[in-house]
C-alpha cells in the first residue's frame, strides 16, 4: 500500500530560519562595531585581518548611508570575485565576520535568488578550505550556511539542495562541534520544509547518505571477553560514521516522507537483534521520534513490525537493563497509540505487549516497578468490563472466540507465569497488576482470572491450613491484615478481589 502523507506536524505559519536564530538586540546593532569589540584583545592573524578589513569596510558604508546588511553583500561579491586568491587566513576572517553579521539581516532582507548564490559560494569554500581551517571557523561557516538556507525558496528545491548536501555532509563530520552544529541547522531546515515535493527529494538525499552509511559499517562480532566490551566495535571508523548517521536520523525523522521513513526503519529493525547497546539506543530514540509524528492509519504495519521487534527486545535476557525499560516504555506508548487511533490492530497486539511486559514483573526490582507502572496504565485506560463482555461462558473451540478473549486469555495466561516464577512469595508488583485487572474486568474477572485467583490462595495460604470450597464458593482460611502499602507481607489486596468473585471471608 502506498503511504500517505503521514506527519502530525502543527499547522500554525512556522517561523524562517532567521527568526529562529535571531537575536533581538542585535535588529539594530552596529555590527562593525561589535566585530570590532569581539576581537579587539585578539592577536589571531584571521582576526587581526578581519579587524582592518571591518574599518576600512565601515568607512566606506558610513559615508555611503548603506544598510547594515549591505555589509553581507559586499563581502559576497568580493568572495565571488577572488575567491580563488582567498587564503585560509582570509577565509577565516570571513567567516568571524558572517556569523555576527547574518542574525543582523531583517526578514526578507536578502533575494531568494542572492542567498541561494551566496548559499552555493559559501558551500564552495568549505570544501574546498574546510582541512585548512579551525573548528570556530567551519562551525561558523556551517551556522551561516543554515541561516541563508533560510532565505532561499523553500519551495524550489534547486535553491536549496547543493546548500542542504552541504550541511548533511557536515552532519556526518569528525569535529564534534562542527557536527552538532550541522545537525541543529540540518533540522532546522527540514523543519521549515512545506512543500511535498521538496520533502520527498530531501528524503531521498538522506535515505541515499544512510545507505550509503550502512553499508560500509561491520557489524560482525568477533570480540573475545577479553578483548572488552563488544560495544568496542562501535569505535571502528566506518562504524562511527553510521552512528553520526543514527543522531542526524534522530533529529530530522519527523520531517522525512513515509516512504523513506519506512525504508529506514525496515533497516534498523535488523539492527536491534545485534546487542551494541549504543546502537540499540540511538535506534530506540529514532523510534520514539516515529511513534510521536506517525499517523496510524498510514503505516499500520509498520508500526506492527515495530511493536514485535521491541518485544523481543524487551524479552531477551541478554539486553542492558536502562535499555531494556527504554523499549519498555516505548511499547506502551505504541500500543496507546493504536487504541486511541481506534485501529483493530489494537486488540491484536495487546497479548504481545502484556506478555513481554509481564516477564519483567519477575526481574530486578526497579524494572519490575517500571513494568508495573507501564502495566497498569494500560489497564487504567485500555481495559474494562464491556470490552471483554462478549463470551460470558468459556468455550471448547478456540477458533469460535474472539480477538478480545483470545487477548485477555493471555494476559492472564502472562501473570499467573509471572506469579509462578516468583516460588511461594509474589512480589507487590505483580499483585498490584493482578489488583487493578481484577477491579477492571469486573464480574468477567470470574471467568477470565479464576485460575489466577486459585493460584494466589494457594501460594497465600500454608500448608497446614490449606484451601476448602464449598458449594457457595466460601473460602474457609484466607487471612487478611490492614496494611495496604506492604503487599508483601498482608493480603489486603485479596479483597476487591474476592468480594468482585462473590468469596466471603471467615
Amino acid at each position: 500500500m502506498k503511504p500517505q502523507k503521514h506527519r502530525q506536524r502543527k499547522q500554525e505559519e512556522r517561523p524562517s530560519l532567521l527568526q529562529q536564530d535571531q537575536q533581538m538586540e542585535h535588529d539594530h546593532a552596529d555590527v562593525c562595531q561589535q566585530l570590532m569589540d569581539r576581537y579587539a584583545k585578539s592577536s589571531a592573524p584571521q582576526h587581526r585581518h578581519l579587524l582592518a578589513t571591518t574599518a576600512a569596510m565601515r568607512a566606506i558604508l558610513d559615508a555611503e548611508s548603506l544598510p547594515p546588511h549591505a555589509r553581507l553583500l559586499l563581502r559576497r561579491r568580493h568572495v565571488r570575485r577572488r575567491d580563488h586568491a582567498l587564503d585560509s587566513t582570509e577565509v577565516a576572517a570571513l567567516m568571524s565576520f558572517l556569523v555576527i553579521v547574518l542574525p543582523a539581516v531583517p526578514p526578507q532582507g536578502i533575494a531568494p535568488a542572492r542567498a541561494r548564490e551566496a548559499a552555493e559560494v559559501l558551500a564552495e569554500v568549505l570544501a574546498r578550505e574546510e582541512e585548512k581551517l579551525a573548528v570556530f571557523s567551519v562551525r561558523s561557516a556551517v551556522k551561516c550556511l543554515g541561516v541563508l538556507l533560510g532565505f532561499c525558496d523553500l519551495e524550489d528545491w534547486d535553491s536549496v539542495k547543493f546548500g542542504l548536501k552541504t550541511l548533511l555532509k557536515f552532519s556526518l563530520a569528525k569535529r564534534p562541534k562542527v557536527r552538532r552544529c550541522a545537525q541543529e541547522c540540518l533540522e532546522k531546515v527540514f523543519k521549515c520544509f512545506k512543500s511535498s515535493s521538496v520533502v520527498r527529494k530531501a528524503s531521498k538525499l538522506v535515505l541515499s547518505s544512510f545507505e550509503s552509511c550502512i553499508s560500509s559499517a561491520d557489524w560482525s562480532r568477533t570480540t573475545s571477553p577479553e578483548d572488552g566490551s563488544t560495544d568496542d566495535k562501535l569505535l571502528k571508523s566506518e562504524n562511527i560514521g553510521f552512528l553520526h548517521m543514527l543522531n542526524v536520523l534522530v533529529s530530522v525523522y519527523p520531517y522525512l516522507s513515509a516512504r523513506v521513513s519506512i525504508q529506514i526503519l525496515s533497516e534498523l529493525d535488523k539492527l536491534m537483534s545485534l546487542g551494541f547497546s549504543a546502537l540499540t539506543t540511538l535506534i530506540l530514540k529514532i523510534i520514539e521520534s516515529l511513534l510521536e509524528t506517525l499517523a496510524v492509519g498510514d503505516t499500520a504495519q509498520e508500526m506492527e513490525s515495530v511493536i514485535t521487534s521491541l518485544a523481543s527486545y524487551v524479552s531477551s535476557k541478554e539486553n542492558l537493563v536502562d535499555t531494556v525499560m527504554t523499549a519498555a516504555n516505548l511499547l506502551g506508548v505504541a500500543l496507546h497509540k493504536f487504541h486511541t487511533g481506534g485501529s483493530s490492530l489494537w486488540i491484536k497486539n495487546l497479548p504481545v505487549v502484556w506478555e513481554s511486559l509481564a516477564g519483567l514483573l519477575v526481574g530486578e526490582a526497579d524494572a519490575a516497578s517500571q513494568a508495573s507502572s507501564i502495566l497498569k496504565d494500560l489497564i487504567n485506560e485500555q481495559v474494562n468490563e464491556e470490552t471483554f463482555h462478549m463470551e460470558s461462558q468459556p468455550s471448547d473451540d478456540v477458533s469460535e472466540e474472539s480477538l478480545e478473549t483470545i487477548a485477555i486469555r493471555r494476559i492472564c495466561i502472562a501473570l499467573e507465569s509471572a506469579l509462578s516464577a516468583h516460588g511461594e512469595t509474589p512480589n507487590q508488583h505483580a499483585l498490584s497488576v493482578i489488583s487493578l485487572l481484577y477491579l477492571k474486568l469486573g464480574k468477567t474477572s470470574y471467568i477470565y482470572m479464576r485460575s489466577i485467583l486459585l493460584k494466589l490462595v494457594h501460594l497465600m495460604t500454608s500448608a497446614e491450613r490449606g484451601l476448602s470450597i464449598t458449594g457457595h464458593k466460601r473460602c474457609s482460611v484466607v487471612p487478611i491484615s490492614l496494611h495496604p502499602d506492604n503487599f508483601s507481607s498482608s493480603n489486603v489486596w485479596l479483597v476487591p478481589i474476592l468480594r468482585l468473585c462473590g468469596w466471603f471471608i471467615t
